[in-house]
């Protein structure tokens, strides 16, 4: 085990600490003499447990910003996380309807293909056959893109 004495205000404090930590616990002792040489000076001489405890507090005051610091990144980490996932279920959503209108177009296309083989055959049943399937699988690409567009 080792032992670092620290010097605050003038006082020496005997600190033990696990080995290899001693120039850690100097470092941080050296902090706090500094911050109680701070504060003497600016409110005087109030008495070693006063300067202590105010020196703790104002670590405890900065511990508590840097806390809220590391919250609010963690939050705005989580916030850009969920954007993007959006923006790139937002890309494929935009996708898939220009996909679906093109099939609709294709899909027009050949019903209107079929309406003028029905017209030029004057009411073949073939015709009229593949003029409703046409129809039809329009009408169930634009159902598709609809529930896409405003999901149930």
């Amino acid at each position: 085990m080792g032992e670092v004495t620290i010097n605050v205000n003038g006082r020496p404090y005997r600190m033990a600490c696990e080995d290899g930590q001693e120039g850690h616990l100097n470092t941080l002792g050296e902090d706090l003499a500094q911050r109680v040489e701070d504060l003497s000076s600016q409110v005087g001489k109030i008495g070693d447990a006063t300067l202590l405890v105010m020196a703790a507090l104002l670590i405890s005051d900065e511990h508590s910003e840097l806390k809220e610091s590391v919250g609010d990144q963690a939050d705005g980490a989580a916030l850009k996380a969920e954007r993007d996932a959006l923006a790139k279920e937002l890309a494929d959503l935009r996708t898939d309807a220009a996909t679906m209108a093109q099939e609709r177009d294709a899909a027009v296309a050949r019903a209107a293909a079929a309406e003028a083989q029905a017209a030029e055959g004057a009411g073949s049943a073939e015709a009229e056959a593949a003029a409703a399937k046409s129809i039809e699988a329009l009408a169930t690409r634009i159902s598709q893109l609809a529930s896409v567009i405003r999901p149930a």
